[in-house]
């Protein structure tokens, strides 16, 4: 219930960013009453290259005054979260407001190049499997083992949970084989992992020790981000796999309809907004004139 002092306005603007939240963290299976700060921190990280700072600042504040009204504990006092936002309004403040694409043949290099110990194989399937199925971070974070299914042509992979999938029916992703060169086959080096892996069931992408084992904990949308900034650089995001697809998918002349048949975009026309040729030279109907 909001503060009786506030005016409507007010209370519906809070109203509205708190819902925004909690949906997604209904989502993505975090609590609500009250909110925890990993689901807070989370929620900016799978929401940096959507929105802008003040808005994501606004949304924050609201899940503030909420707990403040609730007598929860805030989280958005925490220091990750208080220094998650300070280095995103640093990055909005020199990046493009959108994340860069992933170049394919770039991103195909990093590949080639990660080292061949439990975290480099890791990272490998992660890369390859969320620009091959043009994944979100939240999508990938939440895979489990049993989601995959390898068949004669790949791997069709479940999503359990999707933005896109608001009741829950469940949408699939194909990855197909790429024999020519199996350090960059998505479905070898996925079987390689899940040998190294040792089980069956569980989350697919988890954390390793200081020692290089694997641990049994699921990594986090946050821990992808890290990953793909580590390997990319800075102007990359998890967003920028996704990105990365469409763009490269429409360079090839890809029809549409089959682009949208990976990424589960409701709406056909979003797909524009995904792809961003590096340079106005490119895709530009005045060379044609």
């Amino acid at each position: 219930m909001l503060a009786q002092e506030l005016s409507d306005n007010t209370k519906a603007a809070y109203l509205s960013d708190w819902c925004h939240l909690v949906e997604w963290c209904k989502q993505e299976n975090y609590s609500v009453e009250p909110v925890q700060v990993q689901g807070v921190c989370e929620y900016l990280a799978d929401h940096e290259d959507t929105f802008k700072v003040s808005t994501l600042r606004r949304r924050i504040y609201a899940v503030k005054k909420v707990h403040e009204m609730m007598g929860w504990e805030d989280p958005t006092d925490d220091k990750l979260v208080l220094r998650l936002l300070k280095g995103m309004a640093r990055r909005k403040g020199t990046l493009k407001t959108q994340a860069k694409p992933a170049d394919k043949e770039d991103m195909e290099e990093v590949v080639l190049a990660l080292p061949d110990t439990n975290a480099g194989l890791r990272d490998r399937v992660l890369l390859l499997l969320g620009f091959r199925g043009a994944f979100r971070r939240s999508e990938l974070a939440g895979l489990d083992i049993e989601d995959l299914t390898f068949i004669e042509a790949g791997i069709t992979i479940r999503l359990r949970h999707s933005k896109t999938d608001k009741e829950g029916k469940g949408m699939y992703k194909a990855i197909s084989e790429r024999k020519r060169n199996l350090q960059l086959c998505p479905v070898y080096n996925t079987n390689r992992y899940l040998e190294a892996l040792g089980r069956t069931t569980g989350p697919l992408f988890v954390g390793t020790s200081r020692g290089g084992n694997f641990l049994s904990n699921r990594i986090s949308g946050m821990s992808i981000h890290r990953i793909l900034k580590k390997h990319l650089g800075n102007d990359y995001s998890p967003h920028s796999l996704r990105s990365g697809f469409v763009t490269a998918a429409r360079k090839l002349d890809i029809p549409d309809y089959q682009i949208q048949n990976q990424t589960h975009h409701k709406d056909i026309r979003t797909l524009g907004e995904y792809y961003r040729p590096e340079s106005i030279w490119e895709d530009n109907a005045e060379s044609k004139l």
